[in-house]
């Protein structure tokens, strides 16, 4: 009976070492690798401003069949650089929204050459078509406002390269902003937890 009784006291202190060891784990992991400055240099190091340009590029391309606008008219105003501030952007706003819990994103960098692109090739398809333009009311204005609209959310799409967007828009990063604020104490506790159940 007693041999039962400590085996069964000797299962339920591994299981608890188990899990408090993987709390341990996980929240070492989540301080020194879920910050900032760590996703920041990643970014750099795996270049992810040139392969957001590359895929920003397939992307015009393709939905030139659905729009008629050509790829170069956004693309000739995207450089890698405005790209990788818009990547930052993202990164900063992820962890704001862990930090403060405010969840309001301003937009990405204003880009004159982009939004003066668009609205001279609607000028010159308008002119070339000899569509003329009757007031402010007029479906132009709505159109054109519509290209400029989905151009930078196809920008701040392909740049969230950590998906904070689904992550705010499904309400994660707010769940966690209460243990992201207690990750030093929580540590501390189960790397406490763990040494006991080991002694």
């Amino acid at each position: 009976m007693k041999s039962a009784l400590s085996y069964i006291f000797s299962f339920i202190i591994s299981l608890l070492l188990i899990f408090s060891l993987i709390g341990s784990v996980g929240c070492i992991t989540a301080g020194n690798f879920a910050t900032k400055e760590n996703l920041l240099e990643l970014a750099e190091i795996n270049d992810l401003n040139s392969v957001a340009y590359k895929e920003l590029n397939k992307y015009f391309t393709e939905k030139y069949a659905e729009t008629g606008i050509p790829a170069d008219v956004y693309m000739s105003s995207l450089s890698e650089d405005y790209l990788g501030q818009v990547i930052e952007d993202k990164i900063n706003y992820g962890f704001t929204v862990l930090e403060t819990g405010d969840a309001v994103y301003s937009g990405i960098p204003a880009n004159a050459d982009l939004d003066k692109n668009i609205t001279s090739f609607f000028e010159n398809y308008a002119s070339e078509t000899g569509y003329n333009i009757s007031d402010e009311n007029d479906p132009y204005y709505s159109k054109l406002a519509t290209a400029k609209k989905q151009a930078s959310a196809a920008i701040e799409e392909y740049c969230d390269v950590f998906k904070f967007n689904a992550l705010v828009k499904h309400g994660i990063i707010q769940k966690l902003k209460p243990l992201y604020a207690k990750l030093p104490i929580i540590t501390i506790i189960c790397l406490g937890v763990s040494a006991f159940l080991i002694l």
